[in-house]
């Protein structure tokens, strides 16, 4: 029998298992296919993952994730960091 290389935890391994990664550079890449209306934008790597958490815990898992939700998180987050600086 194999010794599994990578161990994803919970007894979740290469051997019966895969593991598909968003980081926060897929993040900022996903920024920059936004409307002009979020051009000017950026995000610190703290938000990055805070998006990538909701996406994570938001998701419809019989779907996944894909580069709309990723967009579409990064859109919501924007818009309350606004109106957050407007008060």
């Amino acid at each position: 029998m194999s010794i599994p290389k990578l161990d994803y935890g919970y007894g979740y391994n290469e051997l019966n298992s895969i593991r598909i990664v968003w980081c926060i550079d897929d993040v900022r890449q996903s920024l920059s296919q936004l409307p002009d209306k979020y051009k000017n934008e950026t995000l610190t790597d703290g938000e990055c993952m805070e998006i990538l958490d909701y996406v994570d815990r938001k998701h419809d898992a019989s779907i996944g994730i894909s580069w709309d939700n990723i967009e579409w998180a990064i859109q919501d987050h924007i818009n309350v960091r606004r109106k957050e600086n407007e008060n």
